[in-house]
């Protein structure tokens, strides 16, 4: 019985070469920081498990520093790489695809960023607070434009 081919090993520039959405690939130690626009992040992250191995979606949330963005973490259990993914959001709409087709998983942590951040996630089979009662306005980690408040000096 022969084993399996080994999947290649991943390079950032021929990845941005064949996803015109990566903004930006560099490896640090052994995992791959990516840059990529939503538009492209699905597909992507289905080349990543499909050809290189990448088979376990180590962790996906949202983020608000300052830009607001959802972060991807994925590894490979056969070589012991990870793959960092962060794409940037619109923060008026704020809207990602699903990854639940690829990695069942997600639906959890697609819902947990949905209820704390506001980000909705397209595709997901059931977006719906997870966290905070269901009559909680707003989303608690997102960095909202602070009201100014007056000076002494206006209120007189």
């Amino acid at each position: 019985m022969s084993a399996a081919p080994e999947k290649p090993a991943l390079d950032g520039t021929a990845l941005a070469a064949r996803f015109p959405a990566i903004e930006q690939a560099q490896v640090e130690g052994r995992e791959l920081i990516v840059r990529c626009r939503p538009e492209g992040l699905r597909d992507l992250c289905a080349v990543l498990r499909d050809e290189h191995g990448f088979d376990y979606l180590a962790d996906l949330a949202g983020a608000d520093c300052p830009e607001l963005r959802v972060v991807i973490r994925l590894f490979c259990t056969t070589r012991g790489d990870y793959v960092r993914i962060s794409a940037p959001l619109d923060r008026d709409t704020a809207v990602a695809p699903s990854l639940t087709s690829l990695w069942p998983a997600a639906g959890w942590q697609e819902r947990e960023a949905f209820d704390l951040f506001g980000i909705r996630f397209d595709g997901h089979p059931d977006l719906r607070r997870i966290l905070l009662p269901l009559d909680w306005e707003g989303h608690p980690l997102r960095r909202e434009p602070k009201a100014e408040t007056p000076t002494t000096e206006e209120a007189a």
